[in-house]
């Protein structure tokens, strides 16, 4: 289906529009999910080059395909060739949307993982903070997302030997958990009286 997309678009658009970009994109998405690597790449290589040349460096939509050749480094282990993507998709994302944006906090989740993977705590550490707040804004203050990175950014301390660091981080992320567990409150009301309706904006 996308190859018969991509095919359409060269031949009615021309082979550099951005229209063809996200052909390109989720055609290589789906190799990537195949683990087609070798294929998705030069989708990938193809559509980041358009949206460079079509809608500029800074563009979100460029930082997106940045951040998608990232991942795909990143699954094949090639941390030297993914970080640089990874931090110009932060950087575009960040001047875009704010810093902590859903979509910066995407590109700091990568980054974050990878540096753990690498053994580079350090590095990892100083990204959990940032994404952490991303992650708060995002979802707020008692989200399971929030706690999984609690405990990621924990785990990254406990490497570097500041467990007295990491020991509230865990205690808060186990009461997040703990929280969503509760049943909810029971909204009562008075027999035989319904809610108002929801004002007319």
């Amino acid at each position: 289906m996308y190859k018969r997309a991509i095919s359409i678009d060269e031949k009615i658009q021309g082979p550099e529009q951005t229209a063809l970009t996200m052909d390109l994109s989720n055609l290589g998405a789906m190799y990537f999910r195949q683990a087609k690597y070798d294929d998705a790449m030069p989708l990938y290589v193809r559509a980041l080059e358009i949206r460079d040349k079509t809608l500029g460096p800074m563009h979100p939509l460029t930082g997106a395909s940045a951040q998608n050749l990232a991942g795909l480094y990143k699954a094949q282990s090639k941390y030297d060739l993914a970080e640089p993507l990874y931090q110009r998709s932060l950087s575009i994302f960040q001047q875009s949307f704010g810093p902590a944006s859903p979509e910066a906090g995407s590109v700091l989740d990568d980054l974050s993982s990878m540096y753990s993977a690498q053994g580079k705590y350090a590095e990892a550490a100083k990204v959990y903070v940032q994404l952490i707040a991303a992650e708060e804004k995002t979802f707020g203050p008692q989200s399971p997302v929030l706690a999984n990175s609690l405990d990621a950014y924990a785990a990254a301390l406990r490497k570097l030997g500041r467990d007295s660091e990491a020991v509230p981080l865990e205690e808060r992320a186990k009461s997040i958990r703990a929280a969503q567990k509760k049943p909810p409150a029971t909204n009562h009301k008075a027999p035989g009286k319904s809610a108002p309706p929801p004002a007319q904006s």
